[in-house]
C-alpha cells in the first residue's frame, strides 16, 4: 500500500522530471506511453442528469439544448 511519504516523493519527482520523462517515453516507447494513457481513463463511469434530452433521444439531433 502506498504511504504518504511515497506519494510525496513521487509527486516531487514528477515536478522535477515529469514533462521530460513523458516526452522521452512517448518518443522511445510509444506502446508503453499509449498504455499509460489508456490506464488513466476510467473503464466505466455513470452519467446522471436531471434534464432529459430533447425529445427523449440521445441521437445527435436530440442533444440540442432545451
Amino acid at each position: 500500500m502506498f504511504n504518504k511519504a511515497f506519494l510525496e516523493a513521487l509527486a516531487d519527482h514528477f515536478r522535477r522530471e515529469g514533462a521530460k520523462v513523458i516526452e522521452r517515453v512517448a518518443k522511445n516507447q510509444p506502446a508503453a506511453y499509449s498504455k499509460i494513457c489508456a490506464l488513466l481513463v476510467p473503464k466505466y463511469f455513470k452519467i446522471e442528469g436531471t434534464h432529459g434530452a430533447k425529445g427523449g433521444s440521445l441521437c445527435p439531433g436530440g442533444l440540442q439544448s432545451q
